[in-house]
Parts: structure tokens; sequence; C-alpha cells
């Protein structure tokens, strides 16, 4: 798949280098933002030629967030010997929608919408 927002150079650029093996699945989930992308674009009517740069910057973002958050966990460990590194997340992960709007909606131009108060007209006006 053509990848119209992100390439691996583009999330290189934004996150450092990887590794031989990770390039192949930093791709697919590049690709995978990518699909969730397009559906989006049309259905908040994003103009993709005038938010090229933030729609390549959510798509490499949502790639780091699968990397990092992919199997749901709250907390990563890595352990060499008596050495230990662990990172707690503190939000769960969450689906593209949900997680689209609140991290780039401002960006984008898309909202979640609102409450909206109507006056009820009891007698005269």
């Amino acid at each position: 798949m053509a990848n119209p927002y992100a390439t691996i150079e583009n999330y290189t650029a934004r996150y450092g280098g990887v590794g031989d093996s990770a390039a192949e699945r930093i791709g697919r989930l590049l690709d995978d933002a990518a699909l969730f992308l397009d559906a989006a674009v049309d259905e908040y009517g994003i103009d993709a030629v005038a938010k090229a740069d933030a729609l390549e910057l959510v798509c490499c973002a949502r790639a780091r967030y699968l990397e990092e958050r992919g199997d749901g966990s709250a907390s990563r460990t890595q352990q060499a010997g008596p050495y230990s590194y662990t990172v707690s997340y503190t939000k769960p992960p969450r689906d593209f929608r949900s997680w689209l709007r609140d991290e780039f909606g401002a960006l984008l131009g898309i909202s979640e919408g609102g409450v909206a108060c109507v006056p009820l007209g009891f007698g005269e006006p």
C-alpha cells in the first residue's frame, strides 16, 4: 500500500532510527494508521492537501502509540541482569476515533460535538 500520509523516513525523523526487524512492523502500523485516517478525512471533511503536515504527524503518532501500547498493556518492564526499567501508562489504550479527537482534534478542525440548550417557552414570550 502506498501510504499517502507518512513514510518510515517521516517516522524515524520524528522518533529516531528503528532496527531492520522493527522497520517492517512500523511500516505496517503506518499503513494501518493511514486506513483509519482515510476514513477520518472522509467522515470529517478534512482537506487532506491543506492538512498534509498535520496528517503526517497524526499518522506517525498513531503508529508510535500502537508500537508502544498495541497490546493494551498498562506498563512495560525491561530487565538486564540486576537492572530494570519500567514505564507505566496513565491512560488505557483508546480506539482510533477517540484518540484522534482527543489528541489532534483541534489541529485537524474536528471535535466531539457538544450539548445545546434550548429555552423552553412556557407561557408568553
